[in-house]
């Protein structure tokens, strides 16, 4: 049975990836869970309030579900809470403490294993930003964006030497990912975008105008929705 994650008494000082090898590996859950060892010292009284998780607790979730949201809440409390109305004053978001949601996987969650992800559902990281919310949505918002573009590079990608170049640098938030899909004209209606990328010998040429753009001007990768045959119906 997969014994209980412990809190983080200090995250920079007790976040790490273990390198234990899974104790099974018909538990799906196993690989990942090595992930989130900490230090044995933490005590059952050293957790974190969990009153807010009182329905989560009692609603069908497994052990290991549970102690990734009490591994949010943590952070939640420590790195977000106290720092998101300074933030919203000075209307920013900060990347260091993103950097620090890397150190505990937040970088990577359902990128696959393989590839140094959790390799989590999107169930289970749901889970996770439904409680990193509760500190700061903007903060939240940005890391929800930016797994979803490392999630693409990862499973729609299959060009070797991007991965290598960009893969690993995003699942620890060095290197940031925007998802550009939002047009002037149309919103996020994907089915109505207009922006085209044409071959050009071993590039394309991107032609068309994007709005609201998240991470837009600061971030580092932009994952651009484009058609590239025009003459494809839009509603496919």
């Amino acid at each position: 049975m997969l014994s209980r994650v412990r809190r983080l008494s200090t995250i920079s000082k007790h976040a790490h990836t273990s390198k234990l090898k899974p104790t099974s590996t018909n538990n799906h859950h196993s690989n990942y869970f090595q992930k989130f060892q900490f230090s044995q010292q933490s005590t059952q009284s050293s957790y974190p309030s969990i009153g807010s998780l009182a329905s989560s607790l009692h609603g069908g979730l497994d052990d290991l579900q549970i102690e990734f949201q009490k591994l949010a809440l943590d952070f939640t409390n420590t790195e977000l809470k106290p720092y998101a109305k300074e933030w919203d004053k000075q209307k920013c978001v900060s990347y260091d403490t993103i950097k620090k949601a890397a150190e505990l996987g937040f970088g990577g969650l359902y990128i696959s294993e393989e590839n140094n992800g959790l390799g989590l559902s999107r169930h289970d990281t749901t889970l996770i930003f439904e409680i990193l919310s509760q500190g700061c949505v903007s903060t939240t918002a940005l890391i929800t964006i930016h797994n979803m573009t490392a999630w693409m590079l990862d499973k729609l990608h299959h060009d070797q030497d991007l991965k290598e170049e960009y893969l690993q640098r995003m699942i620890n938030c060095e290197v940031m990912g925007s998802y550009c899909l939002t047009e002037p004209h149309c919103g996020s209606d994907a089915a109505a975008l207009r922006t085209t990328a044409k071959k050009d010998g071993d590039y394309y040429i991107i032609s068309g105008s994007k709005a609201f753009i998240s991470g837009g001007g600061k971030n580092d990768v932009y994952f651009t929705m484009a058609r590239t045959d025009p003459n494809v119906d839009n509603t496919r």
